[in-house]
Formats: C-alpha cells, structure tokens, sequence
C-alpha cells in the first residue's frame, strides 16, 4: 500500500509539473507572440531557414526546457539570424537569478541602500524616509520642521522614489510648495533626489523629463568588471519622468558610445527618431560616454557581491554622470539581448540549470 501511495504522489507531482510547465509556456507565449508580429510588420528581412528552429533547438538542449524559446524568438525574428548564447528573459528571472547572489541581490535592490552601500558623490541622494522617519543623506535625522529647509538647501525640485516602485511608477516631482509629508510617509521607505538638469544634447530629444542611460556591468568568473549593454531610454514629451509603459529604447554603441539608427516604442514598433521632437537618433554621440562606463565599472568593482548589475544613469548639464538607481534584484536584460546580444555568452550562465556556479546561494 505503501509504494502505491508513492508512485501515486509521484505520479501526481508529474502531473502538476507538466500543467505547470503548459500554463507558463501560455503565459510567456501571450507576452512575446504580439511582440512577434509587431516586429514582422515592421519589414524585417526574411529569417533564413531553419532559424527559428534553431531556437526551439537551443532551448531544449543547451537551456533544459522549451519554455525558453519564446524569447529566442523574439531575440531571432528582430536580429534575422539566431545566435548562440542569448539568455531568454525567463530563463533569466528562472534560473539566473536565484543562483547568483541571490541574498545579497535581495537587501541591495532597495533604493534607500545606493548611496550607504557605494558611497559615490555622483548620487544625487539628498535625504531619505525611513520607518516614517526623515534622514538626511549622511542618515542623521531631520526633525520635522527643518524638513522643507534641508531638501532644498540645494535644489528647487526633489524627485521621491519608494524603495517599492519599480518601472518609474509611484515616482513623484516635489517642490517646497508641493511638499506633502503625510503623503510621503505612506510609502514608509523612500529616497529624495535632487533633480538632475540634464546635458543639452537631451533636451534636442526631449525637455518633459531628464533622459537616463541604461549600463549593464557583469562581473565574470574571473573578477573581471565589464560593460555588457547600453541603451538610452527616452520620456515621451508629456511625462515628467522616464516610464516603461511609454518611454523610447535606443541601443548605444559600446565601442563609440553613439546611438544605433533604430529605437523601439513599448510595443516593440520601431522608429528612427523621437515621435514628439523628431529627433533622429543614428549616429549622434552620448556625451561622456566613456565617464559613465567607467564609473559605473569602478562602482561595480567595489560591491563584488553582485555579478549584474544594471545602472540607469543621467548625464547633467556638465557632462557628468549621475547615476539615479542601480538595478540589482531584477535588471532588465531582454531589450539588450534582442537588440546587441548575446551579451553574456561567457558568463556560464547556460550551464545553470545543471549545476549551479560554485558559491551561488
């Protein structure tokens, strides 16, 4: 009796997999399908034959599961060709991130933790919310009634981000006249930021809110610290800050730090220049774009916690980075991927599924 019990949980637990496993085939298929079509009605050149089998291939065989292929294939429909060592987007969140630094990637996503943790002047933080409490950025507390004096000793306009927003929501613009602490403690834990002005070069693209720079920095197997991805992402004229759900992707060209000559709206629809401004991205050049790889190299270099990190960066009106988050829990690597990838081909990161990398927890 015993050993049918056994072989009947057994079997059941199989079951559960295989739905398990059709339900996030369906999941990730609704996600990526109208990517595909969107990007096949944008005149790509035909796929050479077999590409997209190629995927289904790499999925099954070097990732563990054709659960991944859905990505591949976006990353091969908009690249015309399919390239080994991409990392699909769900094997990423999946498999590669709960192997790498995991506990470490957990307490340093908080946006409360950048400036403690790296102790850069180039982070604009100025003061923070803490257990409903205000600190200022060295994390002496503020009473109450000197709060509006100390944020803007330095700056007229604050952006506050809650260490729980994610994809630019819940982000707020605040002016000593809109000053709303009772609204603030709401979020229990945030950051205020001094607004960056950014560099001219921006505003020809857009003047509704400041332009950040995506870096994505890997540290391999060798303790080498290395810029894997660039790509500019640009707020449409009417929003006050960069948002994902609306915000233009440009790929940047890591060897000349210049755009590529094609960005992508949300929907994956691509343009050759801002819809607002009519600004044309091929071939114009990021100033300091080597300033802000190197310093976001350097930073990564001495947090060796963590092997990807991913920096969304603002170069101000004197050519200086700024770098207003990092992204440690979950960095956003598709668009790279898809766009200049593969970008981590020597990471060891297809392994994974195998065995995990000495020392991932």
């Amino acid at each position: 009796m015993r050993r049918v019990l056994k072989l009947a949980r057994r079997t059941l637990n199989a079951y559960d997999a295989r739905r398990a496993a059709r339900g996030e085939v369906e999941h990730i298929r609704a996600v990526t399908e109208p990517i595909i079509r969107q990007l096949q009605s944008d005149g790509r050149r035909p796929l050479p034959q077999g590409a997209l089998s190629k995927a289904d291939e790499y999925a099954r065989d070097v990732l563990g599961s054709l659960v991944y292929a859905a990505w591949l294939r976006v990353y091969t429909v908009l690249a015309g060709e399919f390239r080994v060592g991409w990392i699909p987007d769900n094997y990423y969140t999946k498999v590669v991130i709960p192997q790498i630094d995991y506990k470490y990637r957990l307490g340093s996503s908080r946006k409360t933790f950048i400036r403690r943790v790296l102790r850069s002047p180039n982070i604009p933080d100025c003061a923070y919310l803490l257990r409903r409490l205000f600190y200022d950025r060295n994390f002496q507390r503020i009473d109450e009634g000197d709060l509006a004096d100390v944020l803007f000793d330095e700056a007229d306009t604050l952006v506050f981000k809650p260490d729980n927003s994610e994809r630019g929501a819940q982000v707020e613009i605040v002016t000593r006249a809109t000053l709303d602490v009772d609204k603030c403690r709401q979020a229990k834990d945030g950051v205020f930021q001094s607004y960056v002005a950014q560099h001219p070069f921006f505003d020809e693209m857009t003047t509704g809110s400041a332009t950040t720079l995506r870096l994505t920095t890997a540290l391999d197997q060798a303790g080498e610290v290395t810029v894997r991805a660039a790509y500019l992402r640009i707020a449409r004229q009417s929003d006050g800050h960069v948002r994902s759900d609306s915000a233009i992707k440009v790929p940047v060209d890591l060897a000349a730090g210049t755009l590529v000559d094609t960005g992508y709206m949300p929907n994956w629809a691509k343009v050759d220049r801002h819809p607002d401004s009519g600004f044309v991205f091929a071939g114009r050049t990021i100033p300091d774009f080597r300033g802000a790889t190197a310093l976001v190299a350097d930073l990564h270099r001495s947090f060796p916690h963590l092997s990807c990190i991913g920096w969304d960066i603002c170069i101000d009106v004197e050519g200086v980075a700024r770098i207003l988050e990092w992204n440690t829990y979950y960095n956003d690597i598709k668009f790279s991927e898809a766009t200049t990838g593969p970008c981590f081909a020597d990471m060891g990161w297809e392994q994974l599924w195998r065995s995990p990398l000495q020392g991932a927890s």
